[in-house]
This record gives structure tokens, C-alpha cells and sequence, in this order.
């Protein structure tokens, strides 16, 4: 055993110098450990920030999927009468039976809450094509 232990230190370090500067070398390559290890959580951070943040940022959007094919958008909630300064008669020749979001047969509107008269106006009326 004894034999075994001079000739591995015969073979690898040979005098104090070296030995000093082998125990200098290990130490800066811990510290090189220390600082890449330290880097690579970093960058896994990053990385499990950004792989959970895209997904969300991109499959959340409203326009990202609303026109996907086989895919209806989303229905737009309807506001309430007042808030568009519905009124029961027509604004000129602007009416709701002439209106774009008019509903005929149940005479409703796309966008507002309510019965609505084909006579009537609001703020939201567009020109039916």
C-alpha cells in the first residue's frame, strides 16, 4: 500500500511548488464550478419563465384562435339599453330596423340587451349593407 502511495504521488505531483499550484488550479475550477452551475439555473429559470409565459401570452389573445377554421369567435357580451342612450325613436333615418346587429325576426340586437323597437335608435347603430 505504502508502495502504491509514493509512486501515485511520485507520478502525479513531484515537488511543493507544484503541489501549491495544483491546490490553486482545483480551486479555481471549484470556482468555475460555482459560477457556471450558478449560470445554469439562471438560465433554466429563464427558460421555465418563458416556456410558461408565451403559451399564455400567445393561446390567451382573442384573435389568435377566434379564426381558426370549424371554430366560432366568442359571442360579444351585450350591454344594457341605457349605457348606449337607447331611445324609441329614430335619429333621422338611422333606425333600428335598418341597422347592421338589427335582428328581425326576434327583434333583437346583436349588441344590446332587450326587446328592441324596429322604430328606435342608439349610439352603436350602423348602416346595414
Amino acid at each position: 500500500m505504502k508502495f502504491r502511495w509514493v509512486k501515485l504521488t511520485n507520478n502525479r505531483i513531484r515537488s511543493a511548488g507544484e503541489i501549491e499550484q495544483a491546490s490553486s488550479k482545483e480551486a479555481c475550477l471549484m470556482e468555475e464550478e460555482k459560477t457556471l452551475s450558478r449560470r445554469a439555473v439562471l438560465r433554466g429559470a429563464l427558460a421555465v419563465t418563458c416556456g410558461l409565459v408565451m403559451p399564455i401570452t400567445f393561446f390567451s389573445s382573442p384573435a389568435a384562435g377566434a379564426d381558426t377554421a370549424g371554430e366560432k369567435p366568442k359571442a360579444a357580451k351585450k350591454v344594457s339599453q341605457t349605457s348606449v342612450k337607447y331611445q324609441h325613436k329614430p335619429n333621422g333615418e338611422n333606425k333600428c330596423g335598418n341597422c347592421i346587429n338589427f335582428i328581425a325576426a326576434s327583434k333583437t340586437c346583436k349588441r344590446v340587451a332587450g326587446s328592441i323597437d324596429p322604430n328606435g335608435w342608439y349610439i352603436l347603430w350602423g348602416k346595414a349593407a
